[in-house]
């Protein structure tokens, strides 16, 4: 197994999210667990044979549906459709275990997969700009419904009507928004990313800001928000997250629900640090 792209990521200009991960009462006085992993690339290439293993595992559970489908006669009949939460960043930016509360392209890049027979050709493929948000309007709309109410996502059904992977029948998105509410309980991060084509540019609320050219630089290593040649670049790109913010009635943390969690959180913090520690037979933590 070869040495994944970024995994001598520097983490130059990255945000402190991206060198630990907080709220893991395992480890150090500051109750953070420090990633990037010292392992060394031959012990990382062990603990990825095991997750590709594990991952071939998954395909073929999977393929024991769609087995049974055919068993019972309902291979025809039945839309299936594969997908993921969230990516992982197992061996990424320097090496590093399950996601994180920040937005690179190994954590919010997902597997999207459907199964329509008579209406999707086998090995058929789309380039655009498509989103969890999208999976339930598209299953209302191959069922011949609508929400009855303003929805984010919108139906990928009409992508399906070309087998041309940047063509489609009716005008598409040309840039998409992802957001994180941070990894773990009490300490929040609110992050969010606009994603077109060619660019990503990650708001990260009051902290530092990135831009990545995934074009040239698809593994996400080189930030260039401070850059005065993608200065336009920048701006622009915050301007169209701000118009799918407002479109989306995305408040941030003026939202009355985030200020309600601001409350409640270190509670569940507490408890969970607590439960933890028991298990671990150790002295809980101070939480704060």
């Amino acid at each position: 197994i070869g040495i994944y792209g970024n995994f001598h990521d520097t983490l130059e200009r990255k945000l402190p999210i991206f060198h630990h991960d907080v709220n893991k009462p395992l480890v150090d006085e500051q109750n953070q667990f420090h990633v990037p992993s010292a392992l060394p690339w031959p012990q990382w290439q062990q603990i990825m044979a095991r997750a590709y293993a594990h991952t071939t595992m998954v395909d073929a559970a999977a393929g024991l549906i769609l087995d049974k489908l055919e068993a019972l006669g309902l291979a025809e009949n039945t839309i299936v459709i594969w997908t993921a939460d969230h990516g992982d960043a197992l061996a990424s930016h320097g090496g590093r275990f399950d996601k994180g509360s920040y937005l690179t392209e190994e954590v919010v890049r997902v597997p999207l997969a459907v199964r329509y027979p008579g209406n999707i050709a086998p090995g058929q493929q789309s380039a655009h700009l498509v989103c969890s948000t999208d999976i339930a309007p598209t299953i209302l709309d191959l069922a011949g419904t609508t929400f009855g109410h303003a929805v984010d996502g919108q139906s990928i059904a009409p992508l399906f009507t070309t087998h041309d992977p940047t063509e489609s029948a009716t005008p598409w998105r040309d840039d998409l928004m992802v957001q994180t509410f941070g990894h773990g309980f009490g300490i929040f991060h609110m992050g969010r990313a606009l994603i077109t084509d060619r660019y990503k540019y990650v708001d990260n609320d009051e902290q530092l800001h990135e831009l990545y050219d995934l074009e040239r630089d698809p593994y996400q290593l080189h930030n260039l928000i401070d850059l005065p040649e993608f200065t336009s670049t920048a701006q622009e790109m915050c301007e169209r997250l701000g118009r799918w913010r407002r479109n989306t009635n995305d408040l941030g943390k003026a939202d009355p629900a985030y200020q309600q969690a601001l409350i409640d959180e270190p509670e569940k913090l507490a408890a969970l640090v607590k439960r933890r520690a028991i298990k671990a037979g150790i002295e809980a933590p101070t939480t704060g």
